[in-house]
């Protein structure tokens, strides 16, 4: 009863197996939704991007033909999307051209080993832009609006190579400069007078070349550098309506001797104040004091007997490093006159002879 059947199960897995190897080789026909995009980094000394003035599709639909086996190589190949680039798909020519994507796709090595037919893309079409590729090490310069340096900012690295599209590359000269430009919250942190180094400063394009018009992947090495630089303190100015007159004598005269100073000349008109302005905050804010001085020596103290009214120039001060002042009349007018009693002045030794 049972000596067919070891016969039986041998036809029967040999028909199965056919008809696996059969079906595994039949043709079949599948659709693919994947990301198509072009490699912005450029390869072969060209480099492409989509056309700007046409929308690129977010994805596209293929249309397979092939066999299980094929299809399912293909699907784990779109599966993580295709990458065009010059070379890959695209021409190495320069130019704007419509691009058959069902001919770009199939040329591609990794799509043309999966054994698969592209019969069909939607959309069939994509325009694609193409230029040559070049690079260019040029300076950099600080951008200096509004920053006042007490010297020339060091800058590290102080080049940097840009590359892309030749006719822009094209733009720049012997005296083109990439720029940085210090972030206005990090010059805020800044502390006048000493030296500071910014890190990570972002480096901008010369600006021979249209940054709006420039494309791609990674168009300045290094995209930061750090910035070194010393800033020089605010400099103000305050007006000060009166300061006082003050007058030096020297300890040996002061009791020989009476100064009048007349009311007009008891005090310094608009006297200016020049500095940090720090420093200048705490003159404002009655945290100095100012004054000036009128010194007089014993030659003065004679001739303002003598003349009766002498005329002597006030310095203003002291002050402290970095502060100027200035004031339009600094003349003093004083009265001297010997008090009674005061001692003569020295005779000179008998015979002694004038030359």
């Amino acid at each position: 009863m049972f000596k067919g059947l070891p016969t039986l199960l041998i036809v029967t897995t040999v028909a199965l197996a056919i008809w696996i190897v059969a079906e595994a080789e039949s043709v079949r026909t599948e659709a693919f939704t994947p990301v198509v995009a072009i490699d912005p980094a450029g390869f072969a000394g060209s480099m492409a991007r989509s056309n700007p003035a046409r929308v690129w599709p977010s994805r596209v639909t293929i249309t397979a033909e092939g066999s299980a086996a094929a299809l399912d190589a293909l699907g784990r190949v779109l599966e993580s999307g295709v990458m065009l680039a010059p070379g890959r798909g695209l021409r190495l020519e320069p130019g704007v051209y419509d691009l058959d994507l069902r001919d770009a796709l199939g040329s591609l090595d990794s799509i043309a080993g999966t054994g698969a037919t592209i019969s069909g893309v939607d959309p069939a079409s994509v325009s694609v832009q193409v230029s040559e590729q070049e690079s260019i090490t040029v300076p950099i310069e600080l951008v200096r609006d509004g920053l006042s340096l007490e010297t020339d900012p060091a800058i590290r690295p102080d080049r940097v190579t840009i590359t892309g599209p030749k006719q822009f590359i094209d733009l720049l000269g012997p005296t083109s400069r990439a720029v940085a430009r210090v972030r206005a919250d990090d010059l805020l942190r800044l502390i006048p007078g000493q030296s500071e180094t910014i890190t990570g400063v972002r480096v901008e394009l010369p600006p021979e070349i249209p940054s709006h018009e420039f494309w791609g992947s990674s168009p300045l090495t290094p995209a930061v550098v750090d910035v070194t630089v010393v800033l020089r303190a605010q400099v103000r100015t305050l007006t000060i309506p009166s300061v006082s007159v003050l007058l030096a004598v020297a300890p040996v005269d002061y009791n020989d001797w009476d100064v009048v100073v007349p009311e007009q000349s008891r005090f310094l008109r608009d006297v200016v104040l020049t500095g940090p302005s720090d420093v200048i905050g705490q003159y404002e804010r009655g945290e100095r004091r100012v004054d000036a001085f009128v010194r007089l020596t014993y030659q003065d103290l004679e001739a303002g007997v003598a003349a009766g009214t002498i005329t002597r120039e006030a310095q203003i001060g002291p002050l402290p490093p970095g502060v100027g002042a200035a004031c339009e009349d600094a003349r003093v007018e004083l009265q001297v006159r010997a008090r009674e009693g005061a001692a003569a002045p020295p005779e000179e030794p008998a015979g002694a002879a004038s030359n």
